[in-house]
């Protein structure tokens, strides 16, 4: 899902800024995904 995305502003903004910032962003949000479905299990 977050894989297509990220090819795709890469692909827009090809001068590594918007990637820094994509590699910024996409793990704290695949940390908050992890906090909150550990949440949803409890």
């Amino acid at each position: 899902m977050t894989a297509p995305l990220m090819i795709g502003v890469a692909q827009g903004k090809p001068n590594g800024e918007r990637i820094g910032t994509v590699c910024t962003i996409l793990p704290m949000a695949y940390v908050f995904l992890l906090i909150a479905e550990a949440r949803a299990a409890d």
